[in-house]
């Protein structure tokens, strides 16, 4: 009997350690990892610091677009899961909000980055968004845009990350 206790205990602990929820912090710190860009991890940081965003769900995907614009030194950013999201602008320590909902829709209104790129990266459509930057990145300047897709599964992180000039065509991306 005190053998099955045992057992039922250990199970009972593995499956508490696998079910934990990752911290936003803890996913920032793994994503910096990958891309090598501290500057925006601590942009990051001090976005939670501020609103205590936290996308600390056990199975989710988390996507971030970043970009830092050339003209301004500012840094601009969006990030995204299935329930929520927030857009801000970041310069010289002082963010600026552009969005904050709770629906993937909302990300169409005012954002740095237009519709369809965030729908390419909802979609994790690399293809596609090779394309766009082959056929449609040609004005100056042009930015870089990382766009990084997280993974969280039964505690554990798949990170995956791709840059690319930011890109916009005319016909399909004007906002009137």
């Amino acid at each position: 009997m005190k053998k099955l206790l045992t057992i039922i205990t250990l199970l009972f602990w593995v499956n508490l350690a696998t079910s934990q929820s990752i911290s936003f912090p803890k996913i920032s710190r793994a994503v910096k990892k990958i891309t090598k860009d501290n500057s925006s991890h601590e942009v990051r940081m001090e976005l939670f610091k501020i609103t205590n965003i936290d996308f600390n769900q056990v199975s989710d995907t988390l996507f971030f677009l970043e970009t830092s614009k050339f003209e301004t030194s500012g840094r601009y950013g969006l990030i995204w899961n299935s329930k929520e999201g927030i857009e801000y602008y970041y310069l010289r320590g002082s963010f600026n909000f552009l969005s904050k909902s709770y629906a993937f829709g909302f990300l169409t209104k005012n954002n740095t980055f237009i519709p369809y790129m965030i729908e390419l990266v909802n979609n994790w459509d690399i293809e596609n968004i090779q394309l766009e930057e082959k056929l449609h990145s040609n004005f100056t300047p042009n930015d870089l845009v990382h766009a990084t897709r997280i993974i969280i599964k039964n505690g554990k992180l798949n990170i995956e990350h791709i840059c690319f000039k930011d890109f916009f065509y005319l016909e399909r991306d004007r906002r009137d």
